[in-house]
């Protein structure tokens, strides 16, 4: 489990520019599946069990990440632009990887503080530049404006069955995903079952989920995503614990029915879980699948993480494992 999360995290996949993560997983999963990869969004679907059955499950994972996009070019230094909400108080020295005609580093100057006056040692995005070393000439050759920035950063395997790297939000869901397409085809299953990996969700919007949710028309969904762990300055009714197992939601636009059955199959199968309740959206892909059509009954599970839209985000490889156990059940037995 740990070797394809890995292999996912450093496919990357930046908010709109995910074609290469987009290919990395249709190919784990194309000798179990029957899989499409949408050109145009990157959306990728994988098909298994009883074709056209009236039960029509989809489970979603969205394959983006955050990053960032190039705005200017002043003297060599690249000016950049959020795509997604990220902790900028971590940008200054930190390794970024731009994907320009061709893929080159770049460090994210940093002012000394011996040199930064009393209060503006922490920068608003719109002065932070990136230093590429290279010429003003030379990078414009190399880097059109609106070249797609990511974290550079090598997975990590911590003690205690931990791991760090960019990017775990949200390919730990990815790799739960295919994990259970590769052993549920290996079960007769008397209803269908898709798998959608679905683009844009970082950058805002939802796009992926709400076209492929469209086009695959399920009669009930469960996306899968990440929740804030408990670390020191975040509240313990704002977080999940980690190496606890995964969070069941529970909010007003999440199906009751699946809430319940989700905790049902975990409670009887002895599988770790916790139960995170959101008193409004759930901000997920969930709160635009469950809107579709003439509305679909959604329910979310979310792996608790550490750092959350940092570089190096941390989670337990038991939480992700377990839940694993938890959709194979479910699909199983309910």
């Amino acid at each position: 489990m740990q070797d394809l999360i890995f292999k996912l995290c450093k496919a990357g996949g930046v908010s709109g520019n995910e074609e290469n993560i987009a290919k990395t997983i249709s190919g784990e999963l194309s000798d179990v599946a029957e899989v499409f990869v949408d050109k145009h969004f990157n959306n990728v679907t994988a098909k298994i069990g009883k074709k056209n059955s009236p039960r029509k499950i989809l489970m979603d994972a969205h394959l983006d990440n955050i990053g960032m996009l190039v705005t200017t070019i002043e003297n060599g230094f690249l000016r950049v632009s959020m795509l997604s909400k990220l902790d900028r108080r971590i940008l200054p020295g930190s390794k970024l990887k731009i994907f320009g005609n061709k893929i080159i580093e770049g460090i994210v100057s940093s002012v000394p503080p011996h040199l930064s006056k009393k209060g503006q040692e922490l920068r608003e995005l719109e002065e932070i530049v990136v230093d590429v070393a290279m010429k003003k000439e030379g990078v414009e050759k190399i880097i059109p404006l609106g070249s797609y920035v990511g974290f550079s950063g090598e997975p990590q395997a911590l003690v205690s069955g931990k791991i760090a790297s960019p990017s775990l939000d949200n390919k730990i869901g990815v790799a739960v995903l295919i994990e259970t397409a590769k052993i549920l085809s290996k079960k007769k299953l008397n209803l269908e079952l898709n798998f959608l990996f679905s683009s844009r969700e970082e950058s805002g919007g939802y796009v992926g989920a709400t076209i492929g949710s469209w086009s695959i028309k399920p009669t009930e969904a469960i996306v899968v995503d990440v929740t804030f762990a408990n670390q020191p300055g975040v509240l313990a009714g704002e977080s999940s614990l980690i190496s606890k197992g995964p969070s069941i939601g529970f909010a007003p636009n999440l199906s009751k029915k699946i809430f319940k059955n989700l905790k049902f199959v975990a409670k009887k199968n002895k599988i770790p879980h916790q139960i995170e309740v959101m008193s409004n959206a759930t901000h997920t892909n969930a709160d635009t699948i469950c809107t579709n059509q003439k509305g679909v009954p959604t329910g979310l599970i979310s792996i608790p993480i550490r750092n959350m839209h940092s570089i190096f985000e941390v989670a337990d490889l038991e939480d992700i494992k377990n839940t694993v156990k938890l959709l194979t059940k479910y699909i199983s037995e309910v």
